[in-house]
This record gives C-alpha cells, structure tokens and sequence, in this order.
C-alpha cells in the first residue's frame, strides 16, 4: 500500500470498512443470541463464520 492515497482510494477504503463493520455487527448480534440460547462456539468456529459471513460481501477480496 502506498503511503499516501487519493480521494478515490480513500473513498474505497471508507466504503469497505463500512461493509466490513456491517458484518462485525451481524456477527457479534449471532453470537450474542447463540450464547444467550446457552450454546457456546470455539474460537476457530466464531473465526470461520465470520470470515464465511465476511466472504459474502458485495466487493469481498480474499488476501490468502
């Protein structure tokens, strides 16, 4: 990444994060309501579905 970027970049930056964000909220909602309901999920579960979840935004880009 370049350390300086233009109005463009910096509006594709914003917009991204905003979808991203999105999703946290959606996940940690899921995750409130599971623990609530008495169920639990392991770490490597909660990643997995977050990522999962995260895969299905419009834009999504997989960095692996």
């Amino acid at each position: 990444m370049k350390g300086v970027k233009n109005s463009v970049e910096m509006e594709g930056m914003r917009n991204s994060h905003i979808r991203d964000s999105a999703e946290l909220v959606s996940f940690l909602m899921q995750l409130e309501e599971e623990l609530m309901a008495g169920r639990t999920l392991t770490e490597i579960e909660a990643a997995a579905r977050i990522d999962s979840m995260r895969s299905k935004v419009e834009k999504y880009v997989d960095l692996r």
